[in-house]
């Protein structure tokens, strides 16, 4: 699994942190921008208060540098953070999400928010359409973990996140909550925490609403709101304010604040990029913390039960890339076996497709008890030796020359076609369909290029997803998904093209030829590519000289 990861976290100076922060909308563009580098085949961008992190997945011996990229795509100069980023690969790499999604690696030691941000990051990856597999399965393996560590493990001692820190400050500062008024700046979820820790310390709080929308808008029990635009109003005689946006800008500036009659004498800044101008704080009378400022200095040993669930974790991780490392193998070993048994006695071309469905159901079955004890050297060294003990010339074979495929023209004006497949072939299929009026959805996390017309659901194929269909094409990269799509097509009686094994399909794509009120299609039996493709010149010449 070629995985590499760059980031930045809290102990890296806010100047710099907040150089490399973005609001969602900006990872789904910086997503995009960094998966069509060279090398780079799927890229998953985390970025909070107190993190940003990028995950690449990356094609077999590349080796780009996730924060050369990162800091190219988001038009910062890289030599400011080159004493700075944190970098993994490989396994290192899978631990560190791992640990960042159970709170292990945050400022505020097991704290509650990261988690969903982590399931956030891959949720704006797969709307980029950039994550791919090995992504996936690393993010939905790292909330596994960080799911476990935070119900099985105890961390005792550690506040559960910045606001709480940040409540438990003010109040040591200002001598008890209690009967104090307080303003909150922003309504997301930090900022509702935030609210709602205060009430619960007996505050009297206002937080401040962009919009409000009833039945859609939440507002934290106990809470008076105020107008955004209308926070400096808001802001008179209180005595504490905290603020927690995901704004571009400042949301409180040093000369507002001074300007103010009798303003808040203590301010927390939850954001980042940071909400309060930080001169804010060197005004007479003022105190101002940030993130920094709010950090809990605890053990940070990782308990012997976190470790426990992080290696059970690891390790099935370890066996899901094995199992896809393997697959090849499995596909040789299959291939072996049906040689083997063919060369005994066997009567009619039946017999072997008989076979072949045996063998592949008999491989799928095993492997799937066994993948953890087996690997694709051994699955080499297994077809080896079964083809080493086939004899040369098997007392069977099929026919030398495959009959031709029948010619079958249909109508597939206003029906669904689907294609399973983002690459140059599957657009090609698509454009194709579309030309003949089909109505076409191609389903995959990527596409090479986007086809006018078409319905491009960016995910990866899922069961059932051919049902219904006029015909279906199966045209990914991925033997494994091109042979489940042929088969699910085959079981629901739906025409099925499967772009690399001539075998699955039960229709062949011909070689379009179209003149003014003529359509031809050429096919061969697959074996010249290039002699169809002669052909098909010849006859659309033909066509277009007909009137």
């Amino acid at each position: 699994m070629n995985i590499r990861m760059a980031g930045l976290d809290w102990h890296v100076p806010i100047q710099l942190r907040e150089q490399l922060s973005f609001p969602r909308g900006r990872v789904v563009e910086l997503n995009r921008l960094i998966r069509d580098n060279p090398g780079v085949e799927g890229c998953a961008l985390l970025s909070t208060c107190n993190r940003t992190e990028l995950y690449l997945s990356c094609a077999e011996g590349a080796e780009p540098d996730p924060a050369g990229l990162l800091c190219a795509a988001a038009g910062v100069d890289d030599a400011a953070f080159a004493d700075f980023f944190t970098t993994c690969t490989g396994e290192a790499a899978a631990r560190r999400l791992m640990e960042v999604a159970g709170g292990l690696r945050s400022q505020i030691w097991g704290e509650d928010q990261i988690l969903t941000q982590v399931k956030g990051a891959i949720s704006a990856a797969r709307e980029a359409g950039t994550a791919d597999g090995v992504l996936e399965t690393l993010f939905r393996s790292a909330a596994a973990a960080g799911k476990a560590l935070k119900t099985r493990v105890r961390l005792t001692g550690v506040p559960r996140s910045a606001a709480q820190s940040a409540v438990e400050r003010l109040a040591r500062e200002i001598g008890g909550l209690s009967g104090k008024r307080a303003l909150v700046i922003g309504n997301g979820e930090m900022g509702r925490l935030a609210a709602a820790l205060l009430v619960e310390a007996g505050c009297a709080v206002t937080i401040t609403l962009r919009s409000y929308h009833h039945g859609e808008t939440v507002v934290p029990a106990g809470c008076a709101v105020a107008p955004y635009e209308k926070r400096y109003e808001a802001m008179e005689g209180m005595d504490l304010l905290i603020s927690a946006t995901a704004s571009p800008h400042y949301t409180l500036s040093a000369g507002e604040l001074s300007a103010a009659a009798n303003p808040p004498r203590l301010l927390a800044d939850l954001a980042i990029p940071r909400d309060i101008d930080p001169a804010a704080g060197e005004l007479p009378g003022i105190t101002l913390y940030n993130v920094d400022d709010l950090g809990v200095e605890v053990e940070r040993a990782i308990p012997p039960e976190a470790e426990e669930i992080l290696e059970k974790h690891l390790g099935q991780l370890e066996q899901w890339e094995n199992y896809r490392a393997c697959l090849p193998g499995l596909e040789r070993v299959k291939q072996a076996v049906i040689r083997r048994v063919l060369s005994t006695d066997l009567d009619g071309p039946e017999a072997r497709e008989l076979v072949e469905l045996a063998v592949s159901r008999a491989v799928d079955l095993l492997s799937g008890g066994l993948k953890e004890g087996f690997t694709p050297e051994e699955l080499e060294k297994c077809a080896d030796k079964i083809d080493l003990h086939t004899p040369a010339k098997p007392r069977w074979s099929r026919p030398a020359e495959r009959p031709f495929r029948f010619p079958l023209f249909i109508d597939l004006a206003g029906r669904r076609a689907v294609i399973i497949g983002g690459g140059a072939v599957a657009c090609r299929r698509a454009e194709v369909l579309k030309g003949f009026g089909a109505e076409v959805i191609l389903i995959a996390p990527r596409c090479k290029r986007q086809v006018e017309g078409i319905d491009w659901q960016q995910r990866p194929y899922a069961p059932g997803d051919v049902a219904g269909a006029a015909v279906a094409v199966a045209a990914t990269d991925d033997r494994a998904v091109n042979r489940a799509v042929g088969e699910e097509a085959r079981a629901l009686g739906v025409p099925v093209s499967v772009a690399d094994c001539p075998d699955e399909c039960t229709f062949f794509f011909p070689a379009i030829c179209t003149g003014e009120h003529l359509v031809a299609g050429v096919a061969g039996r697959g074996t010249d590519h290039a002699l169809t493709a002669r052909a098909a010149k010849a006859i659309r010449a033909t066509l277009e000289g007909l009137e």
